[in-house]
């Protein structure tokens, strides 16, 4: 998997019950989309194929919807 910018993710950060934190989390929002069960297979076999995260495929769909509207790409 690549590292990129927005990956905050720092082995070793624990919430108060032990659980791993990514630092991203802290400081952004969650939003939530609703796929058909097909796109959802296929967004997996993306992953696997590409070793990498839900989260940094939805980031990168998301900056790319950024950039064909002429904005920032800071998601």
């Amino acid at each position: 998997m690549q590292s990129s910018a927005w990956d905050c993710t720092k082995p070793g950060v624990r919430d108060n019950r032990g659980y791993s934190v990514n630092a991203l989390s802290r400081s952004a929002n969650a939003g939530t989309a609703y796929l058909e069960p097909e796109a959802f297979q296929q967004l997996r076999l993306v992953m696997v194929r590409e070793d990498t995260t839900m989260q940094a495929l939805l980031i990168e769909g998301i900056n790319a919807v950024f950039a064909k509207r002429n904005l920032s790409r800071i998601a």
